[in-house]
């Protein structure tokens, strides 16, 4: 049996991380890969490798986030609303892949997916879709692809 992980604060792993579930809230870092296979978050993230996690949900609320790929079967990040939520609470990637994608406040090169929705204030290279892609007027795409 792999790990649960319920992590509250600044958490920093100095390598891979791998375990079932994780439920984080303040800041995590992995300088390495993170499998898991249901991937809470609210805070801010920084994985310097592969976020790999069958649901993935990420709630941005204070600072800058960066992961530098995410695959997952649903990938959620939303900027949660609460009175500490700063301007800079993003989330930066090279790659989110997966079956079912919202993003919003997500800046990433490419975003691959089957259903993917973009909320408000992303910046995407490149959006790869099979079915479904929407995108909110306040974000910026540059190039759409069906696959």
């Amino acid at each position: 049996m792999l790990a649960d992980w319920k992590l509250k604060g600044l958490t920093e792993i100095g390598g891979n991380m791998a375990g079932d579930s994780c439920e984080a809230k303040g800041k995590l870092s992995v300088k390495g890969d993170c499998e898991i296979e249901s991937f809470h978050i609210t805070g801010c993230v920084d994985v310097t490798g592969l976020l790999n996690a069958g649901e993935i949900d990420i709630g941005l609320s204070h600072d800058a986030s960066r992961v530098r790929e995410i695959g997952g079967t649903s990938i959620t990040v939303k900027k949660r609303a609460r009175f500490f939520t700063r301007k800079k609470a993003r989330l930066t990637a090279v790659l989110i892949e997966g079956d079912k994608i919202y993003l919003e406040h997500t800046e990433a090169a490419v975003v691959r997916g089957k259903e993917v929705v973009i909320g408000p204030g992303c910046k995407i290279g490149t959006i790869e879709f099979e079915n479904k892609c929407e995108c909110d007027q306040h974000s910026k795409v540059m190039k759409r692809v069906k696959l």
